[in-house]
């Protein structure tokens, strides 16, 4: 029963994500510049225009260098800063008001290393657009074997600054292609990265 659930629920995700929409323009990269830098505050004021630099000044002398930290703006559908281990970098919002992640903050969560590398890149594009739509995105990936995985990775609302991500190993007829609007092949494996103590599957975004 434990396990015939677990199907319904990814399918069930799947087929909301079927709806998402795909024209979010998802970055490579989060822009980011050291808070040391000259242009600092140039940077988080073009990203947060109500920023004023006196309260730039004292964030940056009282923030933690080994946490990170979101400064957010009133209304939430616009660009916010996060402040991690001595750069400021600015998310941008989709017009669903949920994060525009960068396609570099998925490495090291979920890693298929034998994927072909274009397939690999729109794998974590649709995980990308569907977080930008629903705050949440799952993904079929079907190895040589028959066997497949089945991806979920989700927004942490009250901390704007991580995901979480995590891989549910289905065999060979426990699972169903027509339930995921995209599904994804691998020659190989897949491998799952945690951190931490305990160990989470979690990854903030400012990480590399």
């Amino acid at each position: 029963m434990k396990h015939t659930s677990r199907k319904v629920v990814f399918a069930a995700l799947a087929l909301v994500s079927f709806c998402v929409s795909y024209a979010q323009a998802i970055p490579d990269t989060f822009d980011a510049v050291q808070t040391s830098e000259p242009q600092a505050y140039e940077f988080a004021r073009q990203c947060v225009p109500s920023f004023d630099e006196a309260t730039f000044k004292n964030m940056v002398s009282q923030s933690n260098p080994r946490t990170n930290s979101a400064i957010r703006p009133p209304d939430k559908s616009q660009p916010y800063l996060i402040l991690s281990f001595g750069q400021i970098i600015c998310v941008r919002m989709s017009e669903r008001k949920y994060p525009l992640i960068a396609l570099d903050a998925f490495v090291q969560t979920i890693e298929f290393p034998q994927m072909n590398k274009d397939d690999l890149l729109r794998l974590r594009l649709d995980l990308a657009r569907q977080l930008a739509t629903s705050g949440f995105a799952t993904a079929l990936v079907i190895h040589e074997s028959g066997n497949a995985s089945q991806l979920v990775y989700m927004l942490n609302a009250e901390r704007p600054t991580k995901f979480s991500y995590h891989l549910n190993f289905a065999k060979k007829g426990e699972f169903s292609e027509s339930a995921y609007p995209r599904v994804y092949r691998t020659a190989g494996d897949g491998s799952v990265v945690a951190r931490g103590m305990p160990f989470e599957q979690v990854k903030h975004f400012a990480v590399r």
